[in-house]
């Protein structure tokens, strides 16, 4: 047996554990995520385990690329590990629509209203001026990446991450659906 200092030998195995573990986060970098929360989430849903359900409302007079968008967006969602289920419905608080403007610089918006640290009610928009050059897996990951707010995420800093604040970040890594960060985030809340 190797000689050390009597200390060292009295340590309790969880000790022993943590500082193993801290170990390899020195050598490895740590494992975190790199989701950010909004600071609110809507009342009336699990705080964990599965599912979620979200209604959605869609604006009527949409262009019909953007309601495709939205319809991607939200099946996104739906076909990934993330604990949520969103429902179109007439007369819901959270509503999707879209505008066309050329003197903003988005592409996606969502504003909310919230009390209590819950949402109240949410507008998310798409901006069809620079939607209708997009892709339609860009524009659905711009619909998703507004769907992820509607419900509480914020950004992310993760290198490769739907809730990345740009479009050309999301794209360049081929974010159009939930990534794991994402998950992870939308399961910290539901």
């Amino acid at each position: 047996m190797p000689n050390r200092p009597a200390a060292a030998q009295m340590l309790p195995l969880a000790l022993s554990v943590e500082v193993f573990l801290l170990g390899l986060s020195v050598a490895f970098g740590p494992v975190a995520s790199a989701y950010t929360l909004e600071g609110l989430r809507w009342g009336g849903n699990p705080s964990s385990g599965c599912c979620a359900s979200f209604n959605v409302q869609f604006q009527t007079g949409m262009v019909s690329s953007d309601i495709t968008s939205w319809n991607n967006g939200i099946a996104a969602w739906g076909g990934s590990a993330a604990n949520v289920v969103y429902v179109t419905r007439s007369n819901s608080p959270l509503v999707v629509s879209d505008t066309y403007r050329s003197d903003i610089d988005w592409d996606g918006l969502t504003n909310y209203a919230g009390s209590s640290g819950q949402f109240t009610s949410v507008r998310a928009y798409l901006n069809h001026y620079y939607t209708q050059s997009y892709s339609a897996t860009v524009s659905q990951g711009v619909a998703a990446h507004e769907l992820g707010h509607a419900v509480g995420l914020g950004h992310s800093a993760a290198s490769c991450a739907l809730m990345l604040p740009t479009t050309p970040g999301r794209d360049s890594c081929g974010a159009w659906i939930p990534k794991a960060d994402d998950i992870a985030g939308m399961n910290s809340l539901y």
